[in-house]
C-alpha cells in the first residue's frame, strides 16, 4: 500500500546456515539442519492452522504452499477417565462444524520460513534482525533497539509514523506505550503450562 516499512525483530535469522549460525559449529558443508538447530530460541512445537489463517495465508498467495506440508487434523478423541480403549466409550470431537474440513498442523519454522521469504520480495519492507527494542519517545516519534549480539550490538535510532508492537504477552512494546499514555489492558494467567 506504499509505505516503507521496518520490521524489527528480537531472534536471529532463523534461515541461516550452520557455518553463519554462531555456536552451530559442524565442519563446511554441513546440511543447513545445524544451523537451524543452533538456533535455541525457536519453538519445536508444531502449529494448528484454522480457516482463518487459512484466510490470512490465502490473501497473501502462500496457503497452496504452506498446505503441502501440512497434516490435516479432524478432530481429537476424549477418553472417559480409566479408559483407554476407543471401543469402551472413547468421544471424538470434530475441530470444524463441516464434515470433511479440518485444522492443519503445519511446522512452525517452514512457516515462518515461507512468511519471511515472501516478505523478502518486498521492496518496501526491509527486516533487521537481532534487534531487541529498547524504548519509544513520543515527542520524536523514535524508536530506540540494540541491534547485534555481545560486544557487535549497538543502539539504533528509528523514526516512525506509526508503530505496532507485536512482540508478545510481555511485550516491552506496550509498556512503553503505557508509559506516554493512558492505557488499559489486562493480563490474566493460566493455572496450567506447557
Amino acid at each position: 500500500r506504499g509505505y516503507k516499512v521496518f520490521m524489527y525483530e528480537g531472534r536471529a535469522d532463523p534461515r541461516v546456515t550452520s557455518s553463519e549460525c554462531p555456536g552451530a559449529g559442524g565442519a563446511a558443508g554441513e546440511s543447513a539442519m545445524l544451523g537451524r538447530l543452533g538456533n535455541a530460541t525457536k519453538r519445536s512445537i508444531n502449529l494448528a492452522l484454522s480457516h482463518r489463517g487459512l484466510c490470512a495465508l490465502e490473501r497473501v498467495g502462500l496457503d497452496k504452499q504452506v498446505l503441502v506440508e501440512a497434516v490435516p487434523m479432524e478432530g481429537r478423541m476424549i477418553h472417559p477417565r480409566g479408559q483407554a480403549d476407543v471401543d469402551k466409550g472413547s468421544i471424538f470431537q470434530p475441530y470444524e462444524h463441516k464434515p470433511g474440513h479440518a485444522i492443519y498442523s503445519i511446522s512452525r519454522e517452514e512457516l515462518n520460513f515461507a512468511l519471511l521469504a515472501e516478505v523478502d520480495k518486498m521492496s518496501n519492507v526491509t527486516t533487521i534482525f537481532s534487534a531487541k527494542f529498547e524504548s519509544y519517545d513520543k515527542n520524536s516519534n523514535t524508536c530506540v533497539f540494540n541491534v547485534g549480539e555481545g560486544a557487535d550490538s549497538q543502539k539504533v535510532s528509528a523514526m516512525c509514523d506509526f508503530v505496532v508492537g507485536a512482540d508478545g504477552a510481555f511485550s516491552k512494546v506496550r509498556e512503553a506505550l503505557g508509559r506516554v499514555q493512558r492505557l488499559n489492558f489486562t493480563r490474566e494467567y493460566i493455572k496450567t503450562a506447557y
